[in-house]
């Protein structure tokens, strides 16, 4: 996909702005947030993973996919954890 944010060839006015994806992975919980363009929370989620790191980020985010289905989205991982499974997943 391509980040319409920093591509110049993309037009603004051509492409939807994105939903921007917040996840936030610590020691103990996952938190996930879905934001619409004009900052309307349309996801959220908090909680424990019980040291199932990657199972529980997997499936908050597969909560959350309806949300974002069909839409551009940016993504920003932070968190303890949330480097390794940036790395993971090839976000930077």
């Amino acid at each position: 996909m391509v980040d319409i944010a920093t591509d110049a060839s993309v037009k603004p006015a051509s492409h939807p702005k994105p939903l921007r994806v917040g996840l936030d992975i610590g020691s103990t919980t996952v938190k996930v947030v879905v934001l619409s363009p004009e900052n309307e929370l349309l996801f959220r989620s908090y909680e424990r993973h019980l040291s199932q790191v990657r199972e529980k980020t997997c499936e908050l985010l597969k909560r959350a996919q309806p949300v974002v289905d069909g839409h551009p989205v940016r993504v920003a991982v932070t968190g303890s954890a949330g480097l390794g499974m940036a790395k993971s997943a090839g976000v930077p």
